[in-house]
């Protein structure tokens, strides 16, 4: 009985730093879709003369999944219920408030400059995930066991 008890503790240990682990990998994979989708609306804003309702239409992106009456509500509404931290949802509100705003070459310099800005917070995210990652996963599994050797 103790020893499949150590063994549901090292495990719980075990799942807990795998789930920070990927919570990381989760912020780190919708900022690169941030990322694809900002390239796909530059680029269909410099080679179609389509409005942005349309070319947020297209996009198969979770941030053009929302609900709203204008398409930029709606990308904030996708935006807020994907994003939970501080600064990757304030650089995202920045940019979808931008939208539509100035004509096709203010758009496409809107565009440069949050892609700018979001490849420093991807930079970061990749950084926190290699190293907090593995570090979360070996806590958990180090808190686990040394539970289970308490308990013993």
């Amino acid at each position: 009985m103790k020893l499949l008890g150590s063994a549901f503790l090292i495990a719980s240990g075990l799942l807990w730093g795998l789930s920070r682990f990927w919570e990381l990998a989760r912020r780190e994979r919708l900022l690169l879709e941030l990322q694809r989708l900002m390239q796909s609306l530059e680029t269909g804003i410099r080679c179609s003369a389509r409005p942005l309702g349309e070319l947020l239409a297209q996009e198969s992106s979770p941030f053009c999944q929302g609900e709203g009456a204008s398409p930029q509500e709606a990308m904030l509404q996708a935006g807020g219920r994907l994003l939970r931290r501080r600064e990757d949802l304030a650089l995202y509100k920045g940019f979808v408030a931008g939208l539509g705003a100035t004509d096709s070459q203010g758009q496409q310099h809107h565009i440069g400059l949050y892609a700018a800005q979001l490849a420093h917070l991807l930079e970061g995210a990749r950084l926190e995930r290699e190293k907090q990652g593995r570090l979360s996963i070996s806590l958990g599994l180090f808190a686990g066991i040394t539970a289970s050797i308490l308990l013993m």
